[in-house]
């Protein structure tokens, strides 16, 4: 009996050998066409790690990596991202005095890679979107900081000044990096969620800040080049203080239940329908949004919710108990004319699942692909991406250099 059961069960595993040897060999002759393809050459390379930067770490020692985010501007790119927690000990005791994070902001030529400064920040992490380029060719940085030091281990009631409201400080800055104007923006501490948010319209001549205090917040539009301020208005949870996206003339934002709301900057905003997903102005006169289902599909409309065409990518179809493909924010150049994201998805068989992350920079109203390459990271939301002004070239961050890609002249 036991000599019968041998061979009843043989069969079966060298069924399951031979399927699993099948997925491996598919596996393998996919990735050496990938090989064998054409790879988009970086026209230079920047390695982080040599100026501080921490790859996300797991064992005795967890560290996530350091946060980052990138913009171009004119003839530069500016990275940010956060060296080390700053400490002072204190003489005497186990203690030590908390400051902030140290941050470390890179200029790099974008025609070349060359370090054309280095600038340092004590801060607080970056939670939101928080550097930017302008029209001139420089940048902005929105930064917060701790309304006192603290003391390592902390207490109680330090937790809670933590997770308060921060000081905020806009800065303008030059293509390398000198601080050419600050502004000190009001924080009033309570409640505890207030905040300051930046967006910025396609164009880079537009910031929209908005001061959020619970349910009601304060918009202000400033000029981003010179940080003029042009227009100032309040506003409520329920109609506008979620704001999405901005040109240089209008806004989209959020209002009850998730419905989309547009308008001009200190009008009232109607509603409007919109798909779901992450939202871009291309011009004043047009949007991008891309989301997730239908899969791989964005969508250009009009402000009024009239859709003008549609984008269609590769994406994998996980089916209803798969893990969802992520896509992030879109960005764009400056003339609306090319616009790209990241898509995020697991791809392969169940036994040799890998993480893809996938480039895409479009041509628009084409609707055209023009570039297309894959970003090594652990995860999406480490990918930073942007275009310059003219779309003629790419940066990315993934996981921890700075890459640079030409692309075909619009």
């Amino acid at each position: 009996m036991h000599a019968c059961r041998q061979l009843l069960v043989r069969p079966y595993l060298w069924a399951g050998l031979r399927l699993a040897l099948f997925w491996a060999g598919v596996l393998l002759t996919s990735d050496l066409l990938l090989i064998a393809q054409a790879k988009p050459k970086p026209v230079w390379t920047v390695d982080l790690k040599k100026y501080g930067f921490r790859g996300p770490r797991s064992g005795l020692v967890n560290d996530p990596g350091s946060s980052l985010q990138l913009a171009f501007s004119g003839d530069s790119v500016a990275v940010l991202f956060d060296e080390k927690s700053e400490t002072v000990p204190q003489k005497g005791t186990d203690t030590k005095t908390w400051l902030g994070w140290r941050f470390v902001g890179l200029f790099l030529n974008a025609k070349t890679g060359e370090l054309l400064g280095r600038r340092f920040w004590i801060t607080d992490l970056l939670w939101r979107k928080q550097l930017f380029p302008t029209a001139s060719g420089g940048f902005l940085l929105l930064t917060t900081r701790f309304p006192r030091p603290l003391e390592i281990p902390t207490s109680s009631a330090d937790s809670e000044t933590l997770y308060g409201p921060h000081p905020t400080t806009l800065l303008l800055l030059s293509p390398t990096g000198e601080e050419l104007k600050r502004l000190e923006l009001p924080i009033h501490g309570a409640p505890k969620d207030e905040h300051w948010e930046a967006h910025l319209s396609p164009s880079r001549r537009s910031l929209l800040m908005t001061h959020v205090e619970g349910k009601s917040c304060e918009l202000v539009l400033f000029d981003a080049d010179s940080l003029t301020q042009n227009l100032s208005w309040k506003s409520s949870e329920t109609v506008g203080c979620r704001v999405g996206a901005v040109s240089d003339e209008q806004m989209q934002a959020y209002g009850e239940k998730g419905r989309h709301l547009i308008g001009r900057f200190g009008d009232s905003l109607d509603s409007v329908d919109l798909p779901s997903g992450h939202s871009l102005f291309l011009t004043n006169n047009l949007i991008v949004t891309f989301g997730i289902l239908p899969w791989g599909t964005a969508w250009i409309t009009k402000p009024t919710g009239e859709q003008v065409s549609t984008i269609h990518f590769e994406i994998f179809d996980p089916g209803p108990s798969g893990v969802r493909p992520g896509v992030a924010p879109p960005f764009s150049s400056s003339d609306g004319r090319r616009v790209g994201t990241v898509i995020g998805q697991t791809v392969g068989p169940i036994l040799f699942q890998r993480e893809q992350h996938t480039l895409y920079v479009w041509q628009v109203p084409e609707n055209k692909l023009v570039f297309t390459t894959e970003v090594k990271s652990s995860w999406l939301l480490a990918i930073q991406a942007a275009l310059c002004d003219d779309g003629s070239r790419v940066a990315v961050v993934g996981p921890a250099k700075v890459l640079m890609y030409d692309l075909p002249v619009p």
